[in-house]
């Protein structure tokens, strides 16, 4: 597993988006609870900033 996460606070609940694998998961907190949910895509330049400009918008 990389250390190399992203995080971004949006209405005061933390997500971040992180490497398992090849793949980008999303690490994040809805309603009190957590989640981590794979995006399917790999980890590389491209998918981390389609990630970070769509998925976590």
């Amino acid at each position: 597993m990389s250390t190399h996460r992203i995080s971004v606070r949006k209405d005061r609940e933390m997500v971040q988006c992180f490497k398992r694998g090849n793949k980008l998961w999303i690490n994040y907190t809805l309603d009190g609870k957590r989640y981590k949910k794979s995006t399917g895509l790999d980890d590389n330049a491209k998918n981390r900033k389609l990630v970070n400009f769509t998925i976590i918008p």
